[in-house]
């Protein structure tokens, strides 16, 4: 399916609409839900989206782009789902994805959260996306159970590590710049020493001179 037209099927389910699964002497309504998208905070609590929202482009070590999202639904929703994407950037073609297999925890009020939604990109270009404003729709379902949702999303990078999938690997934010350092005239002449700091040690730097 393109993803066109998966995002016009996305748009139908957004209005409401039943869909139906098996043949025509047997099909089986599909029940829909509510839910929404959200992002997990840094303590891992659920954030909700609002549009306009940021959500940031995640390189991860083996050079895939994507962005991590989560979804809440309503007390009774199914606790394990399939969930699938679609984004739309202006000047870009949509593009889609699918992730299997999407728990989702109850939480105080019985509502249920999923874990990290992974959605990725088509190009590890972090420029080409950086800025973009792009909409997001996830469908989550499972054999008898429907929801859709979506939101507009401001793409931002001011995450400068990669991502591994355990520790993150981040530029060393303890390097320092060396400075040039100057020598000591001992004799009166002209001084022709110089030294480097090498951004962690002290400044060895001599010089030489002649009396008069």
């Amino acid at each position: 399916m393109a993803p066109s037209e998966r995002l016009a099927i996305l748009g139908t389910l957004l209005l409401g609409a039943c869909v139906s699964k098996g043949s025509d002497s047997g099909s089986t309504e599909v029940e829909t839900f509510a839910c929404e998208i959200g992002f997990a905070a840094e303590d891992g609590s659920y954030v909700t989206a609002q549009d306009g929202d940021s959500a940031e482009l995640i390189l991860g070590f083996q050079g895939f782009l994507f962005v991590e999202l989560r979804a809440r639904a309503e007390a009774g929703a199914p606790i394990n789902v399939q969930v699938r994407s679609s984004m739309e950037i202006d000047g870009e073609d949509p593009f889609d994805g699918s992730q299997p297999d999407v728990d989702l925890t109850e939480q105080a009020d019985g509502q249920l959260v999923t874990e990290n939604i992974s959605v990725f990109f088509p190009s590890s270009d972090v420029g080409r996306y950086e800025g973009q404003s792009a909409r997001v729709v996830l469908l989550l379902e499972d054999e008898r159970h429907q929801c859709a949702t979506e939101r507009t999303l401001s793409l931002i990078d001011d995450d400068p590590c990669i991502h591994t999938g355990s520790d993150p690997i981040c530029p060393d934010s303890t390097e320092t710049t060396g400075t040039t350092g100057t020598g000591t005239n001992t004799g009166g002449g002209s001084n022709t020493g110089t030294g480097s700091n090498t951004g962690t040690g002290s400044n060895t730097g001599t010089g030489t001179g002649s009396a008069p």
